[in-house]
């Protein structure tokens, strides 16, 4: 095996991860009964993942998953185009929405064709922003809880699409 990293938990646990021969491929090892074996974007992906879950509030999480989104963005810029084309806009709408950085949401329009810019950003509008009002006004307090954890999902459906490419 070429590169290797250990990790002992509190609990005697022992986590190790190595990088195989051929380079391309890395295998996470738990106490040396499981192992699992992820390419570099799954293992990036699931990094991203648990830094997310790791932080201690809502906030910290989502700005977790949006700095690794926009740093994904940035990296993959010229394949941004095609793995956008293959995704569907009520998901990109809901990842734009959730993560709510302008530079991310330009890169995400600037990249797909104007009809489904337009289409994303009504969706926006009026199928999450409107519908949060509505609900709110009908003393629904929970329908933004909802919405989040559908855009946190669409954010992460889109992380690991970028990373894949």
């Amino acid at each position: 095996m070429g590169w290797f990293m250990q990790v002992n938990l509190d609990d005697g646990t022992n986590i190790n991860v190595e990088k195989t021969e051929a380079g391309d491929e890395f295998v996470l090892c738990v106490d040396d009964r499981t192992r699992m074996y992820f390419s570099r974007s799954e293992l990036k992906f699931i990094q991203a993942l648990i830094d997310s879950a790791l932080k201690e509030d809502e906030v910290m999480s989502r700005e977790s998953l949006q700095d690794s989104l926009i740093n994904a963005v940035e990296t993959q810029k010229p394949q941004l185009q095609l793995i956008l084309r293959n995704m569907k806009t009520e998901d990109m709408a809901y990842a734009v929405w959730y993560i709510a950085d302008k530079k991310f949401t330009e890169a995400v329009l600037g990249n797909i064709s104007r009809r489904s810019s337009e289409d994303v950003q009504e969706i926006v509008r009026e199928s999450i922003e409107r519908r949060i009002r509505k609900e709110r006004a009908e003393g629904n307090r929970d329908i933004e809880n909802v919405l989040k954890e559908q855009g946190r999902h669409a954010a992460a459906g889109m992380l690991r699409k970028i990373l894949s490419a």
